[in-house]
C-alpha cells in the first residue's frame, strides 16, 4: 500500500493554497494544516490482525509546504494509526518513507496494574526512512515488540532533506496520552538514528516497567542512543549492545530508575565516534557490564561518566548495585582535558570495577570515585595509566593496582567456621589495625580463658574476658 505522488505536507495559506510561512506553535492554526493522513487507521478494534505487507509513505515524492508546529512538521503523516485497540497484532509488516511516523500507536487514559489487558504484539517488522520517529508509543500497556528492525529516523530518512522533524527516534516511548507500562522490547535492532535510538519521555504521565532483552541500540548522536526525560520508573536493559551514550538530562527519575545487567557499552563503530559521548544517569542497578571507550582524536572537554547510584546517599546504600564492571579504555590521554578525566561514580557501596588501561597512551586517565566504597574484588586496573584519583596499591603476585578505599560492613563479621579462618597471612599482612577495646585472644594453655590485650594509660594489660 503506497501513497499517490503530489499530496501536501505542512504549512499552507488555506485560501490560495499556496506555500505558507512556517506555523511554528505549540498550537498552530489548523486552517494552515495540510497532512497525508494514514495509510491504515485502526481503532477501537482489538482484535485485528495484520500479517505481512508493506506501506510506504512515498516520502520521495510529496509536496512539502512550510513547518508546522513546534518543531519541523508535526502533522498526522502517519502509515498507520492504531488507538484504543489493545490487543492488536501486526506481524513481519514493512514501514518506510513516510513523512512523519511509520507506525503511531496510543491508548488514551490510565492502565492500572490490576486491570486485566489484552496482549498487543508488534513481531518481526521492519521500519525505515521516517522523518520524525520510526515507531511513537503514547499510551497502553502489556506490549511485546518482537525482533524489530528500525533505522534512519529523522534526519537521516532516505530522501527528506530538510524536512524532517523531532524528536528523531527509532522508538519513542512517551507518556503523552496515557501511562505506558508493561513494555517488552525483545532482540530490537535500531541502528542509525537521526537522535536517540531509544527515548522515553514521562511528561505529562509517566512511563513505567519497560524491559529491553539482548539486540543494539545505536546512535552516534550527541542526544545519546538511549535517553531520558522526566520521572519514569523500571527501565530495564538486559543483555543490551548500546552504541552511542545514555542520557538521563533531568534528576526526575526517582526509586526505580535505571537498570543494566550484561550490557556492553562503546563510544564508537569502526572509524565513526558518537559524538559529546556521554554516560550521565541514574541507577537502581549497574552490575556485570562493559563501557568501552576509546578516546577520540579530538579534544575531550567534558565529562565522559557520570554514574550514580539512585538514593544518593554519601557511601552508597546497598552493596549490590555496582558488581562485576569492566572498563575499556585506550587511546592517547593527552586529548582529555575535562579536570577530571573520565569523570565519576557516585554514592555506590562496596563498588567492584576493574579497568583495562594497557591501551591508553601519552599519559594517566582518572575515575573519581570520592563517594563510593570498594567492593571486596575491589576498584582496579592492569596498568599504571589509570588511577581512581587515590593511592593505588600493587598486588604482591600480579600486575593489578587496587584502589586503597574502604570496604564498608555492617553488623559483625563472622568466620564460617570457629577458630579455622584467618586475617592475613604470612606473605600478606595488613599493615594497621584500629580497635578501640583491645583484641581477645584464647590462651592457649587454659583454653577456658580468654584474654583481652588493651593498652591502660599507657600500659599493655592482658585482661580476663571470658564473655
Amino acid at each position: 500500500m503506497k501513497l499517490n505522488d503530489g499530496l501536501k505536507v505542512g504549512a499552507y495559506n488555506p485560501a490560495t493554497g499556496n506555500i505558507a510561512p512556517d506555523v511554528v506553535s505549540e498550537t498552530p492554526d489548523a486552517n494552515y494544516l495540510a497532512s497525508t493522513g494514514y495509510l491504515i487507521k485502526i481503532y477501537l478494534a482489538p482484535n485485528v490482525e495484520i500479517k505481512n505487507g508493506v506501506t510506504d509513505g512515498n516520502l520521495a515524492n510529496l509536496q512539502w509546504g512550510g513547518k508546522y508546529g513546534n518543531t519541523g512538521y508535526q502533522v498526522p503523516a502517519y502509515n498507520m494509526w492504531v488507538n484504543q485497540s489493545e490487543g492488536f497484532q501486526i506481524v513481519r509488516h514493512t514501514f518506510k518513507n513516510s513523512a512523519v511516523d511509520g507506525l503511531y500507536m496510543q491508548a488514551v487514559g490510565e492502565r492500572s496494574f490490576l486491570d486485566v489487558i489484552p496482549n498487543t504484539v508488534v513481531d518481526t517488522c521492519v521500519f525505515q526512512d521516517c522523518g520524525r520517529n520510526c515507531y511513537s508509543l503514547t499510551g497502553g500497556a502489556n506490549i511485546d515488540i518482537i525482533n524489530p528492525i528500525i533505522t534512519r529516523p529523522g534526519h537521516l530518512a532516505t530522501g527528506i532533506g530538510t524536512h524532517f522533524s523531532g524528536p528523531e527516534a527509532g522508538l519513542d516511548i512517551e507518556a503523552e496520552s496515557g501511562n505506558p507500562y508493561n513494555i517488552r522490547i525483545i532482540n530490537p535492532k535500531i541502528i542509525n538514528c537521526g537522535k536517540n535510538a531509544l527515548m522515553t519521555v514521562s511528561q505529562p504521565g509517566v512511563v513505567n516497567d519497560v524491559v529491553i532483552y539482548g539486540g543494539i541500540l545505536h546512535s552516534l548522536s550527541e542526544q545519546g542512543a538511549v535517553s531520558n526525560t522526566g520521572a519514569s520508573r523500571n527501565i530495564k536493559f538486559k543483555g543490551v549492545t548500546i552504541i552511542g551514550g545514555v542520557i538521563d538530562p533531568g534528576t526526575l527519575m526517582g526509586n526505580e530508575s535505571y537498570t543494566f545487567e550484561e550490557c556492553e557499552f562503546l563510544n564508537r563503530y569502526g572509524n565513526d565516534y558518537a559524538k559529546s559521548y556521554l554516560l550521565n544517569f541514574k541507577v537502581k542497578k549497574f552490575n556485570g557490564n562493559t563501557i568501552t571507550f576509546g578516546i577520540p582524536n579530538e579534544t575531550v572537554s567534558t565529562a565522559t561518566i557520570n554514574i550514580n547510584d539512585q538514593d544518593g546517599v554519601l557511601y552508597g546504600l546497598y552493596s549490590e548495585r555496582f558488581k562485576e564492571n569492566r572498563l575499556i579504555v585506550y587511546g592517547d590521554a593527552t586529548n582529555i582535558t575535562f579536570e577530571n578525566s573520565l569523570g565519576a561514580l557516585n554514592n555506590f557501596k562496596n563498588a567492584e570495577m576493574f579497568v583495562d588501561s594497557s591501551g591508553v597512551t601519552g599519559g594517566i586517565v582518572k575515575l573519581l570515585v570520592e563517594t563510593c566504597s570498594s567492593g571486596i574484588s575491589g576498584l582496579s586496573t592492569n596498568s599504571t595509566n589509570f588511577t581512581f584519583n587515590t593511592t593505588m596499591d600493587k598486588d604482591s603476585i600480579k600486575n593489578i593496582w587496587y584502589a586503597r578505599k574502604p570496604v564498608r560492613a555492617a553488623g559483625v563479621l563472622t568466620p564460617q567456621s570457629d577458630t579455622n579462618q584467618d586475617i592475613g597471612s604470612v606473605d600478606g599482612r595488613f599493615r594497621t589495625a584500629y580497635v578501640d577495646l583491645g583484641v581477645i585472644v584464647k590462651d592457649v594453655s587454659v583454653p577456658s580463658n580468654h584474654y583481652r590485650i588493651r593498652v591502660n594509660n599507657g600500659t599493655i594489660q592482658a585482661v580476663i574476658d571470658n564473655n
